[in-house]
């Protein structure tokens, strides 16, 4: 029989009791062995909030195909947005949708921080950017304040503080990677640029018919996972590898886009309400039906979201 193992972590001021913080590894006899030395990185814990903290990890893997071992050296980053809760909104004092993280999207003409802020609309925050900004651990973190009195809605401490749906996506924003080592298709890292096109490159179809495109480094290449944190307590983990590892190539998942999960709640709860965790664990972009939660705002025609655009 094999024998599965569980690392909890307990620490003043961040957890209360002790919480598993590396669900994302396998921690099974075929991975851990008697004797040796285990190191696991990236255990994503936020200081002890009553607030709800997204916290993304990810992990930098070879892809499971032994035909395609080409290494992401260099800059290994992936982007965490959170799409609050659209149309309709909740109660009227919210201005306007609001898409939080590094290259997010407010869609106010005014207001050019995707960030957000805890004291003001949206009541949420882009915490922290792990893996361009710095050479710590690949973890980024949002904040999503609890529910406060507003309007005619009362205050649940237990609740998200807008109602309806906030939606969790991870992203390498349009990384690719020339996987085969062709020429063609490498577009990542500091040298990233979002107007790389292939049809234009020597390497590439047209001019080069023999060329294929780079793949996604989101899943061939980095694997994310999400934690939700409340209280010092685990309330939500999600792993989006392909069972501890990379997927293969070609795959579904070799896409720039993983929609994790959603945080919901009603507008109007006895104080026993919890949210609710919807799992999507989805690989997509603009071009699956509901995949985006929502997109173009006819009132900012210049303020559209496009997936590919946001990011570094």
């Amino acid at each position: 029989a094999i024998t599965n193992h569980v690392i909890k972590v307990s620490r003043s001021g961040y957890t209360v009791g002790y919480q598993p913080i590396f669900q994302q590894e396998r921690l099974d006899e075929l991975y851990m062995h008697p004797g040796t030395l285990n190191v696991f990185f990236n255990g994503a814990v936020p200081p002890l909030s009553t607030s709800f903290d997204v916290a993304m990890g990810w992990h930098v893997r070879t892809p499971v195909d032994a035909g395609h071992r080409k290494y992401t050296d260099g800059l290994r980053d992936l982007d965490l947005y959170v799409w609050l809760p659209g149309t309709p909104f909740v109660d009227g004092s919210q201005p306007d949708r609001f898409v939080l993280g590094y290259g997010g999207d407010p869609f106010n003409a005014g207001v050019e921080d995707s960030y957000g802020s805890l004291t003001n609309f949206p009541y949420a925050r882009f915490r922290r950017e792990g893996g361009f900004t710095d050479g710590g651990p690949l973890v980024e973190t949002t904040t999503i304040l609890k529910r406060a009195a507003h309007g005619t809605v009362l205050a649940n401490a237990k609740l998200p503080y807008w109602a309806g749906a906030y939606t969790v996506f991870a992203t390498d924003y349009g990384q690719t990677f020339d996987h085969d080592n062709d020429g063609c298709g490498d577009n990542f890292g500091y040298s990233f640029s979002d107007t790389y096109n292939p049809a234009s490159d020597s390497d590439c179809p047209p001019n080069d018919a023999g060329g294929t495109l780079g793949v996604p480094l989101l899943g061939a290449y980095f694997t994310p996972y999400v934690y939700v944190w409340k209280d010092g307590v685990v309330k939500y983990f999600l792993d989006g590898s392909n069972d501890y590892g990379a997927y293969p190539i070609p795959d579904a998942c070799n896409t720039h886009w993983w929609k994790a999960f959603a945080i919901s709640s009603p507008l109007v709860g006895i104080s026993t309400t919890l949210p609710t965790y919807t799992t999507f664990d989805q690989c997509g972009d603009e071009t699956v039906p509901g995949f985006v939660p929502y997109g173009i705002v006819p009132s900012h025609a210049d303020d559209q979201i496009n997936l590919f655009g946001m990011g570094k």
